[in-house]
């Protein structure tokens, strides 16, 4: 849970200055976007970007075969999130 406390007794002044900057709320504007429904755009444009070349994740498949198959894959990522 947030808390404008830090979480280390061993925090430094410059630390403390840092985390008190922050604000603790969000604006209703930062709010509404933050919420809003994902579009296929920009679950299209998150797998578009993706770099080639990584190291394939828990499901030993590569960002080149999300890539390829975009078309395919993108509605379905759409619905689970």
């Amino acid at each position: 849970m947030y808390t404008s406390e830090p979480h280390s007794p061993n925090i430094t002044e410059a630390q403390k200055k840092c985390w008190e900057s922050v604000p603790s709320q969000v604006t209703k504007d930062v709010n509404a976007k933050m919420t809003q429904e994902l579009t296929l755009e920009e679950v299209v444009e998150a797998i578009t970007s993706l770099p080639n070349g990584k190291a394939l994740g828990h499901n030993d498949l590569s960002t080149n075969f999300f890539q390829e198959n975009v078309d395919k894959i993108a509605p379905s990522l759409l619905l689970a999130f």
